[in-house]
């Protein structure tokens, strides 16, 4: 699908100020990256929406990384949340191995 050899997302990529250019000490997360990769622009042909059922398990697949981005923070940020609950350790051990299938 990256036939340019683009970049994926990685935890540290810095964002942009959009009126200076300049990097930001904040860093992107895997749902903005995915949306900036996914946005419709005039100007620019996006190749990704042309892969078809492609690119639904390529969606289905960002979506799992978003989700377990989530729940990784929650499962190293508990002691700031404070107690730990049901049903955070719950959903965190559902989820810990599965990966959705593909819709085809």
């Amino acid at each position: 699908m990256f036939c340019r050899g683009e970049d994926g997302y990685h935890f540290n990529i810095k964002m942009v100020n959009p009126t200076t250019g300049e990097e930001t000490n904040k860093k992107v997360n895997s749902m903005n990256f995915d949306a900036y990769r996914l946005m419709i622009r005039l100007d620019v042909d996006n190749h990704l929406l042309r892969y078809h059922r492609l690119f639904q398990q390529y969606c289905v697949d960002m979506y799992v990384n978003v989700i377990t981005e989530r729940l990784n923070f929650i499962r190293f940020n508990q002691s700031k949340f404070g107690q730990t609950s049901t049903f955070t350790c719950v959903t965190l051990s559902l989820l810990k191995d599965t990966r959705p299938t593909s819709v085809v």
